[in-house]
């Protein structure tokens, strides 16, 4: 898996881990947050109901206290006139006001006037709890209880909600007094039907139902309705209970005119907060999720450029180092920080690795050298033991020739060279001298034998010692240790020896111009050894001419596919164009002191090398070029252990 892909793997689960744990974390601490909301005003909602039936409540209570507090009522009620009442009230309240209970009676609660319509027909109607003869002693209109302090106020106000056989009646008992002296009551009521029901909630601008609890069998209710009425009854607190996604209701109990609980009322709340509350969670996590993925995108073009992009092109080189062997290729990342210090101390240790490299082929080739001059040596040291004992037995032939009794013959022929034949057959010494004669003869034959089988072992040693140093020099020639070189530091190279081996002075002019090549496999002690020839032979032939501006001018380009072309230009002493031919043949050259083998050695060495050298000049005095054209080898055509 590539680095990149390895940071998207870490990086995608850690935004989209955040994501959910922030989204799961709005759900559990800011989710409930607006469900509470919901409920307390879904609380509020319901609450305000009860206040808009109470407040309906206090408006009837308020007209009945109009009534009661008229000047001709107190007169109407002793007069028990019913005629006049109705003739004052009657149309008053039933049609114009729509009242569903008007009800006067005198302290005692004997009716004077008044009774119950239908609601809706607007017909009479009988109420167990308002009959026609009056109202019984001790009705709950007819006096005010004072819970708190346990007594009856007979001068005080009843109102509330009375539940009747009819339904859910709002009432108010107003005392009709004088002299602080209760003379009867002015009872007002409304039926709490759907429509009073719906204009109450219109105009508190609350959605609301209600439910008369005691008209209600218990056996008829549902299990859930029995339970908000249980968990409703007996509590200030309005019970909230969810019903779906969408809609919230709050259940409170209405308490009648005796404190018992009379009405459920039902509020619905649109849970319109919750509604908002999951798109602003559904929006935070997208938002978060955009903001996690833009940081990604950011983060991931960020560490791209800064890390991946570098390490990337580290890793290239890195690989092409190793599959070219080219050492002397370098990244050149400039940076400051720890991704540049990565790519400079590897560019230091390629710097070093060349360096170990050139230095262990130099150790290689002198190894190699020194195990060739050994085997050599081993060789020829064999060969000598034989060439010893064969000269050996040739000088011990040449002793045993007794030379110096041949010596003693000659001499004593000489002393009778007059009388020779007379000495040789009276004398008794000349007798003697044709047998030794014969047995001198005889032993001189037997020892050229000897020594000329000798001087032939002697010689075909010699041969041997001969073969066995030309096969080894014949090895070694051809013999290629092949590394990738950087030409244009060979270059300078040849120049910095030349420069040491030259008596010239510091007034020449080297010119580089040399192109950015990449590296180039080759033997590289070969070929810095024939550029220092040709960089050396450029130097003598501007020294020899000393024109006024001496200039050897450098010049390294491309050539072909991977290979290279290397110029050494010069002003010197040029070539005549009759030479032009012979300049790189064995033993040719021009200079005094020359011995022709350089260029020739030059040329050898091109072409080893898989090139050609050639020359070109203007002709004397018009200097010359040396073009030296390389191609890369196919494979590595040595290795260390063949360089030996």
């Amino acid at each position: 898996m590539k680095l990149r892909e390895k940071l998207l793997a870490v990086l995608v689960p850690i935004v989209v881990g955040y994501g959910a744990v922030d989204h799961l974390a709005q759900r559990r601490v800011i989710g409930p947050s607006f469900t509470e909301l919901e409920g307390e005003r879904a609380t509020a909602d319901a609450l305000r109901s009860i206040g808009a039936i109470e407040g309906e409540i206090e408006r009837i209570r308020d007209r009945a206290r109009g009534l009661a507090s008229r000047s001709s009522m107190a007169d109407l009620v002793l007069g028990r006139d019913d005629r006049a009442i109705e003739a004052q009230l009657g149309e008053e309240l039933y049609a114009d006001e729509r009242f569903d209970l008007v009800y006067v009676c005198d302290a005692e609660g004997r009716r004077l006037w008044g009774g119950v319509r239908a609601p809706h027909t607007r017909e009479p109607l009988q109420l167990r709890d308002f009959p026609d003869d009056g109202l019984k002693p001790g009705h709950v209109v007819l006096t005010h209880r004072v819970p708190s302090a346990g007594i009856d106020d007979p001068l005080g106000d009843v109102h509330g909600l009375l539940e009747t056989d009819a339904g859910p009646l709002l009432i108010a008992s107003v005392a009709v007094s004088e002299a602080d002296r209760s003379l009867g009551r002015v009872v007002l009521g409304r039926f709490l039907t759907p429509d009073l029901v719906a204009s109450i909630a219109e105009r508190a601008r609350i959605e609301f139902a209600t439910l008369p609890i005691a008209a209600v069998r218990r056996d008829e209710l549902t299990p859930e309705l029995a339970q908000v009425i249980d968990s409703a009854t007996g509590t200030l607190r309005p019970v909230v209970q969810p019903i779906d996604s969408e809609l919230l209701q709050a259940h409170v109990t209405f308490d009648d005119v005796r404190h018992r609980p009379a009405l459920l009322i039902t509020t619905d709340v649109q849970r319109e907060i919750s509604q908002r509350g999951g798109v602003a969670m559904r929006y935070a996590l997208g938002s978060t999720l955009a903001a996690g993925l833009l940081l990604l995108l950011s983060l991931s073009r960020l560490i791209q450029r800064i890390v991946i992009q570098p390490v990337t092109a580290l890793t290239e080189h890195a690989l092409r180092v190793g599959r070219s062997d080219d050492t002397t290729v370098r990244l050149g990342l400039q940076r400051d920080d720890e991704v540049g210090v990565l790519a400079g101390e590897f560019d230091a240790m390629l710097d070093k690795l060349e360096k170990s490299r050139i230095a262990l082929v130099e150790t290689a080739r002198t190894a190699g050298m020194s195990e060739i001059a050994t085997g050599i040596l081993h060789n020829v040291g064999n060969t000598l033991n034989s060439v010893g004992v064969a000269s050996k037995m040739v000088e011990k032939g040449v002793t045993e020739l007794q030379v110096e009794g041949l010596d003693k013959v000659v001499g004593m022929l000489e002393a009778h060279a007059d009388d020779l034949s007379v000495f040789i057959s009276e004398d008794p010494r000349g007798q003697k001298l044709v047998p030794l004669l014969r047995a001198l003869s005889e032993r001189l034959a037997q020892g050229r034998r000897r020594t000329q089988e000798e001087l032939v072992g002697l010689a075909e040693g010699l041969e041997h010692i001969r073969s066995l140093v030309a096969s080894q020099q014949e090895f070694a020639t051809r013999t290629t240790v092949v590394q990738v070189c950087r030409i244009s530091d060979l270059l300078d190279k040849a120049v910095e020896i030349t420069e040491q081996a030259s008596n010239e002075d510091t007034s020449l002019i080297i010119e580089r111009d040399f192109a950015d090549l990449p590296g180039f496999p080759t033997d590289r002690s070969k070929l810095l050894g024939l550029l220092v020839n040709l960089v050396q032979n450029a130097r003598q032939a501007i020294e020899r001419r000393s024109p006024e501006t001496p200039t050897l001018r450098l010049h390294l380009t491309g050539h072909s596919v991977g290979g290279l072309r290397i110029e050494v230009t010069d002003n010197g002493e040029g070539i005549a164009p009759d030479n032009l031919e012979t300049i790189f043949e064995h033993g040719f050259t021009t200079k005094s002191d020359g011995h022709g083998f350089g260029l020739h050695s030059a040329a050898n060495s091109a072409v080893e090398l898989g090139g050609s050298l050639t020359a070109t000049s203007g002709g004397s005095g018009q200097g010359a070029t040396f073009v030296l054209e390389l191609t890369p080898p196919d494979p590595l055509v040595a290795d260390l252990d063949q360089a030996a």
